[in-house]
């Protein structure tokens, strides 16, 4: 048995999971979340979409409609 540290879930914020960068309705792309683990890592999980409130101020959202720019 070894000594593994475990690895968790520090934070997680909206993300969506097509590659493209220019979307033309970003709220039909699939969406899920970018976790960063505490082991320095990081994974997208689709297993649940964020509320479109929380799409809506993410910084993918804004990147995807251009907002980040302006």
């Amino acid at each position: 048995m070894t000594d593994e540290e475990e690895v968790f879930v520090r934070s997680q914020e909206p993300w969506y999971a097509d590659k493209q960068y220019k979307i033309n309705d970003p709220m039909a792309v699939e969406w899920g979340y970018l976790q960063f683990l505490s082991n320095g890592d990081f994974t997208f999980y689709a297993g649940e979409r964020p509320s479109d409130e929380e799409i809506k101020a993410s910084n993918a959202y804004r990147a995807l409609t251009g907002q980040i720019y302006s």
